[in-house]
């Protein structure tokens, strides 16, 4: 097992930004792990069965979290071996999304064994921070920290792992298309031209880096209100003007869900209800298509005959 990549000024970093020492450093979790959490397919491994999918948008607050909290539990009732990674290092949301059954503990020989939701394995940042507190780091260390949530948290034999990506196109985004060649992006838009204009970048940064674009999910596409009528309170034509634009499918269209049945749901997800609606219909459908999906096969340039 390797070495996290900014071992040498961790220590200089702690001492230089002021982050308490009291607290449970993920850095001295990861960095006292020698040896693999287990025997089975590395989620790294080019062979690996795993299929990995990042839910993006390039921006806050088009539900992207929510989002891929409800898919990753569709897709888990199908039935699916399921995992969800936060990947916004700097602005973790997941465990404001769904209720823990335990906490994320750790040893040296069996790596970090994330704790589950409604049966999906779950791991991020804010796991290893008490209190709120902010992480101030560098670009590096988030790579860092990518790769060991990828590699020394024990996933198990997953079939699909759902990642929610954070906004913009940085650090993260470079990251996972060197770790994972094979990652397909779903972006999430909503009808707004300036959500759309956002998102786009997200999508052409996606597919400069080479990655698989699977489609949009356009969200908070409509209201249905009590008269059966659909009103389109953000406007409409996002998501398809997006799927257009990179010729790939809109997958869905989420509306707003009804306040009668968001204010019962707290802190549980949609999914993890028994509730049936319209948007209880789409994430199935949506997670049915996604099943049907085969992983992407990633062909290298030396590997082309010419």
């Amino acid at each position: 097992m390797y070495s996290h990549p900014n071992k040498d000024y961790t220590g200089d970093f702690v001492a230089t930004h002021g982050m308490p020492m009291s607290l449970p450093s993920i850095l001295s979790i990861l960095n006292g792990m020698n040896e693999p959490a287990s025997d089975l397919p590395h989620i790294l491994d080019k062979t690996s069965p795993t299929r990995v999918l990042a839910i993006s948008s390039g921006k806050g607050g088009v539900g992207k979290s929510t989002i891929a909290a409800n898919l990753a539990i569709a897709l888990s009732h199908l039935p699916l071996r399921v995992g969800i990674l936060d990947a916004d290092i700097y602005g973790s949301s997941l465990m404001n999304l769904v209720d823990l059954d335990s906490h994320a503990t750790s040893s040296k020989h069996d790596g970090i064994t994330p704790p589950t939701a409604y049966g999906i394995k779950c791991i991020a940042m804010s796991m290893f921070v008490e209190d709120n507190q902010p992480v101030v780091w560098r670009g590096p260390m988030l790579h860092g920290v990518l790769r060991q949530f990828l590699t020394d948290v024990d996933w198990g034999q997953l079939d699909i792992l759902v990642i929610d990506m954070p906004p913009g196109t940085g650090d993260i985004l470079l990251s996972l298309a060197e770790l994972i060649p094979r990652t397909e992006v779903l972006i999430v838009t909503t009808p707004k031209p300036d959500s759309q204009a956002v998102a786009s970048r997200a999508a052409a940064a996606s597919q400069k880096l080479k990655l698989v674009l699977r489609g949009v999910i356009e969200n908070m596409s409509y209201f249905t209100g009590k008269d059966g009528i659909k009103y389109l309170l953000f406007g409409e034509g996002g998501g398809d003007t997006l799927a257009n634009t990179y010729s790939i499918p809109l997958l869905a269209k989420i509306p707003l869900l009804d306040p009668a049945i968001s204010n019962t749901l707290g802190k549980t997800p949609l999914m993890a209800t028994p509730t049936e609606c319209e948007s209880t219909d789409i994430y199935n459908s949506l997670a049915k298509t996604l099943q049907g999906q085969r992983q992407p096969k990633i062909y290298r340039r030396e590997l082309k005959i010419k």
